[in-house]
């Protein structure tokens, strides 16, 4: 894995802006993930080194994004994957850490990927293994890393955002309005992720658990029973997967 390239990148940026910093620290994080992932599916040094890869290079663009625009939103910017793919395909930068042109179109299209809410493009199952790898990889370190504080004031439940849960997939960004919305779709990340590994990691960090605690502490309307069927619901979603993926 190319380390000093990427790093020499990234100094490019300003890296004492702490949001800057905290997203080259991530990046490392979901290198891990991705090492984690790759050997729990017996995948083989150059899979592995391949996944890595992925890991390190998927929130390559995040830095010109919040350089530019002052924020890691897409919709109120670019998007940072589209930027990503950018940044590689330009003088051909991806060939600095890749070999073969096949490498190099996994790496794109997963880098390209990572942050969709659905796949987009045309690709291979080899490719779509990577893909999904890594849009794992980067959701566990955001699930484990974020949405573990409520901040904001005088919160309260509201139906769509359990409806939104219940209908097991991945919830829209337009309903995360406070903490709490993010709570809830740091749980509906579940409803996306691929790898046995993935939902293994979920329920061994007690995830789910404590996410929910924090509802039940801080949210002022809370009723536990909504709560207690949340979190059975989630876990029996999580059991049936794991039962079914490879």
């Amino acid at each position: 894995m190319k380390n000093k390239i990427f790093n020499n990148y990234v100094k490019k940026y300003d890296l004492k802006i702490v949001e800057l910093m905290r997203k080259f620290h991530h990046t490392y994080r979901v290198v891990e993930f991705c090492e984690e992932i790759a050997k729990e599916e017996n995948m083989n040094e150059k899979e592995i080194f391949l996944a890595k890869t992925i890991g390190l290079l998927h929130d390559i663009g995040r830095f010109e994004q919040f350089t530019q625009y002052k924020t890691f939103i897409d919709h109120n910017s670019i998007d940072h994957g589209d930027v990503a793919y950018e940044i590689l395909v330009k003088d051909n930068f991806i060939y600095e850490f890749v070999e073969t042109e096949e490498e190099a179109l996994i790496v794109l299209k997963a880098v390209k990927n990572h942050n969709k809410k659905e796949i987009i493009g045309e690709y291979t199952d080899k490719e779509l293994i990577f893909i999904n790898l890594i849009r794992d990889a980067d959701k566990l370190d955001i699930i484990k890393e974020q949405y573990n504080q409520i901040k904001s004031e005088n919160i309260c439940l509201n139906n769509e955002l359990f409806d939104s849960i219940y209908s097991e997939k991945l919830m829209d960004n337009k309903l995360v309005v406070n903490d709490v919305g993010g709570i809830f779709r740091a749980l509906s990340f579940i409803f996306d992720l691929n790898y046995k590994y993935s939902f293994k990691f979920i329920l061994n960090k007690k995830i789910i658990e404590n996410k929910i605690n924090l509802l039940e502490t801080y949210v002022s309307n809370v009723h536990l029973e909504e709560l207690n069927k949340l979190k059975k619901f989630l876990f029996n979603y999580i059991e049936k997967r794991i039962t079914n993926v490879r």
